[in-house]
């Protein structure tokens, strides 16, 4: 099965954390002793979103056919917005998947709803 991609538009995307993984073991000698498990950093973003039935409706079936974090997926990390609004990325492709199982809104009057969804990078060996 080919990978979607992520297509809606984003009002902003929050680089909100950067990961390595390392082990340490000193439990069975007198050294520490650390071991990097993870070469590459593992990005994690935050998604803002406009305020529209029509974006949160797109969101909900794409959440919903990812179920939730289980499905990864490609995201690109725009530069800029189709009117040259800055979004702060490097237009690179990236294989992410959501970071929960819970997309969470607040509905406000006129069926206008605000949210944010955390993704998480895929890492290679996953």
């Amino acid at each position: 099965m080919a990978m979607d991609t992520f297509a809606i538009k984003y009002n902003r995307a929050h680089n909100s954390a950067i990961e390595f993984k390392t082990e340490i073991d000193s439990e069975y000698t007198a050294h520490e002793q650390r071991a990097c498990l993870r070469t590459n950093e593992r990005n994690y973003w935050t998604l803002d979103f406009e305020k529209t039935p029509k974006t949160f409706e797109e969101m909900r079936s794409f959440f919903v056919a990812q179920k939730g974090r289980f499905r990864a997926f490609n995201w690109q990390w725009k530069k800029l917005d189709s009117n040259g609004r800055k979004l702060g990325g490097n237009d690179q492709w990236y294989i992410v998947r959501f970071d929960t199982d819970k997309l969470d809104f607040k509905i406000d009057s006129l069926g206008y709803k605000t949210f944010t969804v955390p993704i998480v990078q895929v890492m290679s060996s996953e």
